[in-house]
């Protein structure tokens, strides 16, 4: 259901600068894009395990989480961070391959940068704090790109400027901070790998000119 209903979704939220939590968008729903995006991820998250297509559904339903997230920012409502946190926290426990381990750590990263106070009171209000913090540092080799990493890392920053921190991030703080420079060191290698390479090949289609 997910894998058919996500790109419809994805592109409405990535194209869209309007933010979605006026009035009802949709006449025949009675809904606004928001609404139907948490019905439909709520939706699958009732569903019992042997009923998933594996984990699609629910990596469609992370997946777009995240998109809303990132495409509006700081201009959603405190009370959407609050429902993807619900989400978030299914699954720390839950899901354990490595795309869902990757998506949930972006999805944790993309809370942190945007409402760390609530999120972390949130998390530490039902105990998971230690959770969604192993979820940020233990998977620094699930990423395969600069913006998933990107993700990751904003969260991290977030933490380091809080004015006044929980105990438990100040005794996680060394290994946020080196989670952090692996993945800049990550993405700085491979911009620096990138340039190389569009240089290289330049300098091969000048010689080639030279030839002719």
């Amino acid at each position: 259901m997910m894998e058919r209903s996500m790109p419809v979704l994805r592109n409405y939220i990535q194209k869209s600068s309007a933010l979605p939590t006026t009035e009802p968008q949709f006449e025949g729903f009675r809904a606004n894009i928001i609404q139907l995006l948490f019905y439909l991820v709520g939706e699958m998250y009732k569903k019992p395990p042997n009923e998933f297509s594996g984990e699609l559904d629910i990596t469609c339903c992370t997946a777009l989480l995240i998109y809303l997230l990132e495409n509006y920012q700081k201009r959603l409502p405190e009370n959407v961070y609050a429902h993807v946190y619900e989400f978030s926290k299914i699954n720390f426990h839950k899901y354990k391959s490595k795309m869902m381990k990757s998506l949930t750590s972006q999805l944790v990263g993309m809370l942190l940068w945007l409402a760390p106070t609530q999120v972390l009171t949130l998390a530490h209000n039902d105990n998971n704090l230690d959770n969604m913090l192993k979820e940020v540092i233990t998977h620094q080799n699930k990423y395969e790109l600069e913006h998933e990493r990107a993700r990751v890392i904003l969260g991290i920053n977030s933490l380091f400027l809080l004015p006044e921190k929980p105990p438990t991030i100040m005794q996680k703080m060394l290994e946020l901070f080196k989670t952090a420079m692996v993945l800049v060191k990550k993405n700085a290698e491979e911009r620096i790998d990138e340039e190389e390479h569009h240089g290289k090949g330049g300098s091969e289609d000048f010689e080639d000119d030279d030839d002719l």
